[in-house]
Formats: C-alpha cells, structure tokens, sequence
C-alpha cells in the first residue's frame, strides 16, 4: 500500500483551493444535460438529493433535481475562508447529518467534524479531527451508530463526539467512493478500475475487510460526454450516498460532476446529467456546472424542502498545530492530476 507522509505542516488553504477551482470549472463547448435516462430509478418522494459545493468561495449547498443534475441553491454554508466539505453522511439513528470540513484558523486549515442543518445552513463545530490521522475522505455511518472512515488505502473508525479518528486496518489501494445502505445494513466500497469502470466491494466496519461484489460493479454506459472533445471518465473520488430503496446515487468530477445512479437490485448504472447551476450564475457558460466532493439525502425527520441562510460555522475551538492529513494530500494531489490531465487534453 502507497502510504502519503504526515509533514510538520498542512499545506496553505489559498494553494489547495486553487487547485480545486481550477479542477471543478472548465470552459467546453455547449452541451445538453440529457433527460433522466429510461428505466433509471427515481427517488422516493419524501427525499431530495443534496451536494455541497467545492472549490467554490464561499462553497454553496445545492438542491438537485436527480432526473438531470439541474441544481439550485440559495446561500452559502461556510464561511468564505473555507474550503470543501469531504463528508455529509446521514446519522440512522438520530437523522443528524454530520459534515467533515476544512476552516482556516489563525492561517492554517484545520479538519472539523461537525453537524449540519440542512433548514437553515449552519455548522455546528464539534471539535478538530485528530488521532492516527486528521482527516478522512468518507465517513459513513451505520444503523447502530458506529462511524468508520478511509483514506489513503486504510480504514479507520471516528468517534461522532470527540472527533478521534483511530486505525483499524490497511486496505491497500484508495476506494473511490464509500457509502452505507441502511436498507441492508451494509458499506459498500468502489474501487475505479478504468476511466468508465469501478469494482464494488462489501466493508466489514469493525475489521476494515473487503470482499468483492461483482454483482454491483459499475460500467457507466456508453454515448454520454464528458469534457468535450474527450469522452466521459472517471477523474477523482467524490460522492456517493444511498437512498431509501437502497439504490446508490454518485458523482464524478470533471468539468464540473456528473450525477449517476445504480440501481441496486439489477446492477445497471445511469448517467443522469451534469450537476448544473439551474439559474446561471455561478461557473462558466455555456454549462454552468459545479463541482462537489459529497452527496446526501435529506434524512426521515429533516423536512423535505430547505431554505438556506447566508450563516456560518460556530468557531468555537481554538486553532491546533496539526500535521497534514493523508485526506488533504489525497485531495491536493487528485487536484494537481486532474489539472494537468486537462491541460494535456
């Protein structure tokens, strides 16, 4: 396993969020976001499918409409000196949606996990991440409350109240995107194997072990472009989460994202569109796409609808002297590859 060095010091916040802003927009040709595509599967009516914005400054929380990725928003969700949010998963148990986020303190960027109110935008801090490493890529959440997390090849738990994340095993190479079925009680773990294939496998929480699932591995399917004149491809990690019928929505991330969606019981994946600013304004024209690291459902006791304030994080933690986590240089490196495959392309 390819494990990344813990430096003395984070990487600086500005460098980072360049690198993401230069990975999430790219000005293409036009392009039609394609109807939902036929036979994909819907999501149940009381849930509606959320990303948190990345690269963006401040980041936004969207609203997408899953038939196609069109996407709205109304305010911010962090502060203007923070970055990307990597994880937004859902709490079975109590319907808390937690958020592992980066905020700039005393000019350095800190990993905070914390709880986030879908109704009016708010992060609640509950305390900088830390233990064997500071910050993950995932974190899911399972219907008895434990917490796990990967990053950089290796599997770990977190403690929702101390922020404490501890190792539990090596899985070898890096999962593309970790998500919990609640309706099976299982986590699912891709595994990019080309640039339209991944490999799906079931997670043993406690042990970290993998055990593939070739019934559910992902082709995306063939005719959908990607930044044109290239095709579509897998650029980076990011989102996935399950709905309630058990069916997995995911993105990519290129040029923007690319919503998806596998329906569970047959295996067949679906391109559902590019995730599309609905009103215009915010990346470039002609698409006005964005980018995203995370995807969640609203929750069973969250209403359905949201309407989003322009507030911020409760800083109430003092800055900590943090050594750079494995899932920042993940994040930075992915950043630099995607940047320079887009300026070979």
């Amino acid at each position: 396993m390819k494990k990344f060095a813990i430096a003395g010091r984070f990487l600086s916040l500005v460098a980072l969020s360049g690198l993401l802003q230069l990975a999430a927009v790219a000005v293409v040709t036009a392009g039609v976001t394609p109807a939902q595509a036929t036979g994909a599967p819907v999501l149940p009516p009381t849930q509606n499918l959320y990303a948190l914005g990345c690269g963006e400054n401040p980041p936004h929380l969207w609203t997408i409409d899953a038939t196609n990725g069109s996407s709205t928003t109304s305010g911010t969700s962090v502060p203007s000196d923070s970055d990307c949010v990597y994880a937004a998963p859902v709490n079975p148990v109590d319907g808390n949606v937690y958020v592992e986020y980066f905020h700039e303190t005393n000019g350095t960027p800190v990993a905070y996990l914390g709880t986030f109110d879908i109704s009016s935008g708010v992060i609640t801090q509950i305390a900088p991440l830390s233990g064997d490493t500071q910050a993950t890529s995932y974190i899911v959440i399972t219907n008895s409350g434990d917490a796990f997390g990967a990053v950089s090849g290796s599997w770990f738990s977190v403690d929702l109240s101390t922020g404490v994340i501890s190792l539990i095993a090596d899985q070898g190479d890096e999962l593309s995107w970790v998500a919990y079925n609640a309706t099976d009680d299982t986590i699912y773990g891709f595994r990019t194997t080309g640039d339209t294939t991944a490999d799906a496998f079931t997670i043993d929480g406690f042990t970290g072990t993998l055990t593939a699932d070739p019934s559910h591995n992902i082709v995306v399917p063939s005719g959908h472009i990607g930044c044109e004149p290239n095709p579509f491809m897998f650029y980076s990690p990011t989102g996935a989460t399950f709905d309630s019928s058990g069916n997995l929505w995911f993105a990519n991330e290129e040029c923007g994202s690319t919503l998806l969606v596998e329906d569970f019981a047959i295996g067949t994946t679906y391109v559902q569109g590019d995730l599309t600013d609905a009103n215009m304004t915010l990346g470039q024209a002609p698409r006005y796409t964005y980018s995203t690291m995370v995807l969640f459902l609203t929750p069973g006791n969250v209403p359905t609808s949201t309407t989003l304030s322009d507030t911020g994080v409760n800083n109430s933690a003092t800055a900590l002297a943090l050594a750079v986590s494995g899932g920042l240089l993940c994040a930075g490196a992915l950043a630099l590859v995607m940047m320079r495959r887009r300026q070979r392309s």
